[in-house]
């Protein structure tokens, strides 16, 4: 190996190998001993007097049971003299106007109190996801704004999904390294090495690592630093529970904005005084645009360039994400954002939305899924599941499923190619809704209904009937739509008759019973039709 002159600052590897020894407790003369390197040697390599050999570097991370962290400190410096330490700070400006998100902020604020309490034996790491355009970046962007200054070591950002491409480790661990401080010539070939180094270099360091769009876990794992007093602030549209159960990360999950807050951002985007905008104009738009951030910014620059027909646009489902982009910008296109979420599925859980999207306006129960998918439960669960995942689709409550507004939009989109499919699993659920909703009626008018238990069937109890018509009341008016879509008339008009006298069984009294002695069969006012 060449000889370097010495330039009076310490190498990379003479500041590791001083590290490991004084962390070993152990002196120069005890190291010497052990790797056959005079006394004197040893202390002018660690003070950058002299390079460090191969031979040395193999030696001392033995000896000092390094697991190659000293040889990846040679291999990265190559003896020559370390420089002073960057301070990274990669940070890109925050989204403006920002709206809202006090109980997201303060919770992030929270998970930051608790890690900085507690401490811990690696870094901490928060997750923010949701939906595409609910605003993760805008909020991360916000809040690491905040605290950047309570951390001495830096701020690296990273856009793990750069124009929609998952980026490579290797590749994003190479830009980290040459934001501290390290050469591109000095960088580790393999992506394990490069991990190393930076959790090496971040060993003695604070810094605050965002990664913006992450993919997977695994994806994120390799830029974890190991040693604590770091964060790593982490957004997705995937829940990234692998993160959570192993990694202990704690997770803040967004939704859309209220309606207060939607037409508040809508306002300052638009300057709302200046144009004149009626109130009533905005809370149409904002609703219409599902109180989605990134739809609202959009939809408000359209406004604001005086985009005629912003209001009539947003209402017609055909051009409806056609007006909600930003000219050829990618990032500022709600469909190009929807689009990134469902190419990442596999076939089966793709014909799932497709077919949800119809359906789950209101809330879908699983046993209604698995009737549209055509499969059992536990099939539909994990198909559902696998969309609840990455917030193609949410649970309102436990069990039940419903699409956002725009994402219906958007799976309608795609039901157009594949629409015999989609109509065959509606009609399949038109029929169970009619078939259920029947039994619903005939439990309810029963006259064992005063004793409570029924018998078998969907509704052994009259509760059982009761809650099941109480859930799926809108549902129920909304198959009847549906029904005359396709053109299904028996189906919609045997719906229309059930459903009528359920609201009037529900909504007629105080006491279900007292409706039920008109309309229970024998009391001479029993409703048209064998139910």
């Amino acid at each position: 190996m060449q000889e370097h002159k010495p330039t009076g600052g310490r190498t990379l590897f003479g500041s590791e190998l001083h590290a490991h020894r004084t962390g070993r407790k152990m002196s120069l003369q005890a190291l010497a001993n052990l790797v056959h390197y005079s006394k004197g040697h040893l202390s002018k390599v660690e003070n950058g007097e002299k390079p460090a050999s191969s031979q040395l570097a193999h030696s001392c991370d033995e000896a000092l049971g390094a697991d190659g962290e000293l040889l990846l400190a040679y291999q990265a410096g190559l003896g020559a003299p370390r420089s002073q330490p960057q301070r990274p700070a990669q940070l890109p400006l925050s989204t403006m106007p920002f709206i809202g998100r006090t109980m997201q902020l303060a919770a992030l604020d929270a998970a930051f109190d608790r890690f900085r309490t507690k401490g811990g034996e690696a870094a901490a790491v928060i997750v923010v996801d949701g939906m595409a355009g609910v605003g993760k970046t805008a909020l991360m962007l916000q809040w690491a704004h905040r605290v950047a200054e309570q951390f001495p070591g830096g701020v690296l950002f990273y856009d793990l999904r750069p124009g929609g491409v998952a980026a490579d480790s290797a590749q994003v661990l190479a830009g980290f390294l040459q934001a501290l401080g390290i050469r591109a010539e000095e960088i580790p070939q393999e992506a394990v090495e490069r991990a190393a180094l930076y959790r090496t270099l971040l060993a003695k360091r604070r810094v605050l690592v965002v990664l913006d769009n992450a993919v997977s876990a695994e994806q994120v794992r390799p830029q974890l630093p190991s040693a604590p007093g770091s964060l790593v602030l982490v957004g997705s549209r995937d829940r990234l529970p692998g993160l959570v159960a192993r990694n202990g990360a704690v997770r803040v999950t967004l939704q859309p904005l209220s309606p207060n807050e939607s037409c508040e951002l809508f306002r300052q985007v638009t300057r709302q005084r200046q144009l004149g905008v009626a109130p009533a104009t905005v809370a149409e738009v904002v609703g219409r645009c599902g109180h989605l951030p990134l739809a609202l910014r959009i939809a408000a620059e359209s406004m604001l360039a005086g985009a005629q027909g912003v209001l009539n646009g947003l209402v017609s489902n055909a051009v409806c994400l056609d007006l909600l982009s930003a000219g050829n910008d990618e990032g500022a296109s709600i469909r190009a954002s929807f689009e990134q979420s469902y190419r990442a599925l596999d076939d089966e859980v793709a014909h799932a939305f497709r077919l949800l999207g119809r359906h789950a306006e209101t809330g879908t129960s699983l046993a209604a899924a698995a009737v549209l998918l055509d499969t059992d439960e536990v099939t539909a669960w994990r198909r559902l599941d696998a969309l609840y995942q990455v917030h193609l689709v949410e649970q309102p409550s436990r069990g039940r499923y419903c699409v956002h507004r725009l994402l219906r939009v958007y799976a309608a989109e795609l039901a157009a190619v594949d629409r015999q499919q989609c109509d065959e699993g509606s009609r399949r659920l038109l029929e169970w809704y009619q078939r259920t909703a029947q039994e619903a009626l005939r439990t309810l008018l029963s006259p064992e209904h005063d004793g409570g238990v029924v018998g078998a069937g969907s509704f052994p109890t009259s509760e059982h009937a009761w809650r099941w018509c109480k859930a799926e009341e809108s549902n129920l008016r909304l198959a009847i739509a549906h029904a005359d879509r396709l053109n299904m008339d028996a189906v919609s008009i045997e719906l229309s008759d059930v459903t009528s006298i359920l609201s009037l069984l529900r909504h007629g009294s105080r006491s279900p019973s007292d409706p039920l002695e008109r309309l229970r069969p024998g009391s001479g006012k029993e409703p048209v039709g064998s139910y």
